[in-house]
């Protein structure tokens, strides 16, 4: 065997490596922005679970308030 013909069959994979990358980053993209986590970042819908996530806390968050509003109020009644 010649060495000349055993280069020519073989792959300069760096040549490849770039369009590899870039074609990767193009497929991950277009998957990404089909996905409807970034779609409900766009709309402003979010997922059900999310959405309920969000109301517990929003809950949470109100009743902490009006506990507080409670306390401070006990504490005008006990002062007067």
């Amino acid at each position: 065997m010649k060495k000349g013909l055993k280069s020519k069959k073989t792959i300069n994979f760096q040549k490849w490596i770039i369009p590899i990358i870039l074609v990767s980053l193009i497929i991950f993209s277009i998957l990404y922005a089909q996905s409807p986590y970034f779609n409900s970042k766009i709309t402003g819908h979010a997922f059900e679970k999310i959405s309920d996530d969000e109301d517990s806390i929003f809950k949470s968050l109100e009743k902490k308030e009006k506990d507080r509003k409670e306390k401070k109020e006990e504490k005008k009644r006990k002062k007067k």
